[in-house]
């Protein structure tokens, strides 16, 4: 990877053989808004990695392999990400590889920018993405080239503004901050009802149903359980959520207690018996069984394919 001097952070990622946590301090500057924008290209495969702060990625050239715990997705010019913390990801069989991403902390999102719950795209990007859009945590667009050139203009700026070199304006970084992700919320949008075009908005037991599994993951849940919480008919409830999410409700369940296994699986050294216990399955080789199910592989190839290191907290 190569760049200037103020992409230092960046270059680090590119030489690591092993998967890390990517953390704010390292990247954002003593004394200025946790605010970096930043252009970098990238010569070579960057190994697995989240970050403790969200992330907007856009691809401005070149080609690549976008790895995470979901699968492989080919990546080109005008691909967007939105990463939220914990979101595992990598980049391989990477060409030409060119990519300008805004990181800012949790601490802005949940203050300068607590008000964008109240905004339907912009809280579809950080706070509650849908299923239906994308994974949890991740969320994916493809700007036409009207929309790359305006995204990519407001990405400059920022990196004008948020340079080592430059005197930091708080209002000014934040400022533009906000109409770039105004701007993707209008995107997010979009897509979410080419998504959902001739589909009716989730059912409220959809989505309060989903909160309630989320919520409480480990609970031996039953489908008469689920459906009594929610005021409908077991019948009527695995309708909805064939509608809404393409699953019943307990084949959803599985999805989220898998997701979750597979965060704590590359987060954690806990015991892959604990981490089964913790998201709802006791039995270890009920949890092998739907692991694989779901991830095509093991739990423990899974974790082993990212080896850990010394920066993964050894939980018990």
């Amino acid at each position: 990877m190569t760049s200037d001097p103020g992409f230092a952070t960046s270059i680090r990622v590119a030489q690591l053989l092993f998967p890390v946590r990517l953390r704010g301090d390292g990247f954002f500057l003593p004394g200025r808004s946790p605010l970096r924008s930043v252009r970098t290209v990238v010569n070579g495969d960057i190994a697995m990695h989240d970050q403790d702060f969200m992330e907007i990625v856009m691809v401005v050239g070149g080609t690549a392999v976008h790895r995470t715990i979901y699968g492989n997705q080919p990546i080109s010019k005008g691909d967007v990400f939105i990463l939220r913390p914990g979101a595992w990801h990598a980049y391989q069989s990477v060409r030409d590889l060119e990519l300008f991403e805004c990181r800012f902390s949790m601490e802005l999102l949940q203050r300068e920018l607590s008000w964008t719950r109240d905004d339907p795209g912009i809280e579809l990007m950080f706070w509650a993405a849908p299923s239906s859009l994308d994974r949890r945590g991740l969320v994916h667009l493809k700007l036409n080239a009207e929309s790359q050139q305006r995204v990519l203009a407001m990405l400059e700026e920022l990196a004008e503004l948020t340079d080592p070199g430059a005197i930091g304006a708080r209002t000014q970084e934040i400022g533009r901050l906000l109409v770039l992700v105004a701007t993707l919320g209008q995107q997010v949008t979009s897509s979410l009802q080419k998504i959902r075009k001739g589909k009716p908005e989730p059912h409220h037991a959809v989505t309060r149903g989903i909160h309630l599994m989320e919520e409480h993951i480990r609970r031996d849940w039953t489908l008469p359980e689920l459906a009594k919480r929610l005021d409908v008919e077991k019948s009527y409830l695995i309708r909805l959520f064939r509608a809404h999410t393409g699953s019943p409700p307990m084949q959803f369940l599985a999805k989220l207690r898998a997701e979750r296994a597979a965060v704590l699986l590359l987060r954690t050294r806990r015991d892959i018996s604990k981490i089964g216990r913790q998201v709802g399955w006791g039995d270890p080789n009920y949890f092998a069984r739907r692991f694989k199910a779901h991830f095509g592989t093991s739990a423990s190839h899974f974790r082993t394919q990212f080896l850990t290191t010394e920066d993964f907290r050894a939980e018990k």
